[in-house]
């Protein structure tokens, strides 16, 4: 394979878009973005990289590839799309109400860890990465090594229907 790989559309374009609305240079837009989950969000990244998704290059590249004439057209669009209250539209709708941003809304489908639920879920995770590990390693490895993982998960079952609970 020759080459780095392709950058994803969106993201370029949404990198554009954040450039615009925040009158940022290619390398502070790009700075901010590996800073902020909700940009990164925005530009449909499957998880958060705190690293920078892409070099400020790329975008220079885009802008000569495009040509002065169609990237000053795909500007315009964009300062449509990203200023419309500076836009003169004659069927201008207003606000409908007000947003309220609150820090402790939460989605209720989040499960809040605890203690008990931690240990127990760090338990199945090493049990997963022994078993893992031993699959590749069955050839060096007479024995499966032994972890208890019936009478650990019995112990934490007993231990989770109690109603207060107590770390061993």
């Amino acid at each position: 394979m020759h080459g780095s790989p392709a950058t994803n559309p969106r993201w370029i374009i949404g990198s554009f878009i954040i450039k615009h609305i925040l009158n940022l240079s290619d390398e502070e837009t790009l700075q901010i973005i590996s800073e902020n989950p909700y940009m990164q969000f925005f530009l449909d990244c499957n998880t958060f990289c705190p690293d920078s998704l892409f070099s400020p290059t790329v975008l220079v590249d885009i802008r000569k590839r495009l040509g002065n004439e169609i990237f000053n057209q795909f500007s315009d669009e964009l300062i449509k799309i990203c200023f419309p209250e500076k836009l003169n539209y004659e069927n201008k709708v207003g606000n409908k109400g007000e947003l309220k941003i609150d820090a402790t809304v939460a989605d209720q489908y989040i499960r809040y860890p605890n203690d008990l639920g931690l240990l127990n879920e760090a338990r199945e995770k090493t049990d997963d990465i022994i078993d893992e590990l031993f699959e590749k390693l069955r050839d060096k490895l007479i024995v499966k090594p032994r972890t208890y993982r019936k009478a650990a998960h019995t112990k934490y079952m007993s231990e989770a229907k109690k109603r207060q609970k107590q770390l061993v």
